[in-house]
């Protein structure tokens, strides 16, 4: 049982495939996909007892947050908010709307008592503000790719990290040192497909079955089983995101 906690089924790369994406991710053990919008747009997507929702707008997008946010109704069906958060590299989107965006779906999320799904892209530090001003909010912080520091920044505030594809690339050390070290209770896995696949992938269109080379490269890092990390992964997913 494996649950990946960000998968972009949606992206139009699946256009044709996905429903022998989501057989090919069955075979492979997973029995949770979570996939969040990038525009406040409900994603278009096949019905699947195995996919799960969540509704929100990132940051590269966020001007149509503003203009029009989502409301609890809208929301109705989803297990977290999202993608949200902040991105300084090269975006084409001000700050002060992405943070205005950013803001309105941390209201959301604590209104709903959903998590929130969160983007960072050289922005940790202003990302880290944002949220601080919600005590209250769960956050999961995608695509996880800085160090021990950083991580443990996270796990005092209660919040989750993603870990994807990004903890199989050989010039990772510091985020491995990070998992070594994180507590079991907070590690979630991911995809971010059709993004950021793992080494043995490099190149291709990234999907939900390879999640199981992130499961055992965790599995390696600390020391343990991919069975235990399976467990222990998807027993954080559900708790979050299935209560």
């Amino acid at each position: 049982m494996v649950f990946d906690t960000h998968c972009h089924l949606d992206a139009s790369s699946f256009d044709g495939e996905r429903e022998s994406v989501l057989e090919r991710a069955v075979s492979a053990g997973l029995t949770g996909i979570l996939v969040p919008s990038i525009t406040p747009s409900r994603p278009t997507l096949p019905s699947h007892e195995m996919l799960f929702l969540a509704r929100g707008c990132h940051p590269h997008e966020a001007s149509l947050w503003t203009e029009t946010p989502l409301s609890p109704l809208d929301c109705e069906d989803c297990v977290a908010i999202g993608e949200s958060g902040l991105d300084f590299f090269r975006c084409k989107t001000a700050p002060e709307i992405q943070r205005q965006a950013l803001q309105s779906q941390c209201k959301l999320a604590l209104e709903m008592e959903k998590p929130i799904l969160l983007h960072e892209r050289e922005s940790f530090g202003a990302l880290l503000e944002e949220t601080d001003a919600f005590p209250n909010l769960t956050a999961v912080f995608h695509a996880f790719h800085h160090d021990k520091v950083r991580a443990q920044s996270l796990f005092e505030r209660g919040h989750y990290i993603g870990l994807g594809g990004m903890v199989t690339y050989p010039a990772n050390g510091a985020l491995r040192e990070a998992i070594v070290e994180a507590p079991p209770d907070r590690l979630l896995l991911e995809t971010d497909s059709p993004w950021l696949p793992p080494q043995s992938k490099r190149g291709k269109r990234n999907e939900p079955s390879f999640i199981v080379e992130v499961l055992e490269r965790v599995a390696e890092i600390r020391g343990t089983t991919p069975r235990l990390i399976e467990a222990q992964t998807t027993e954080n997913a559900v708790r979050l995101f299935l209560p």
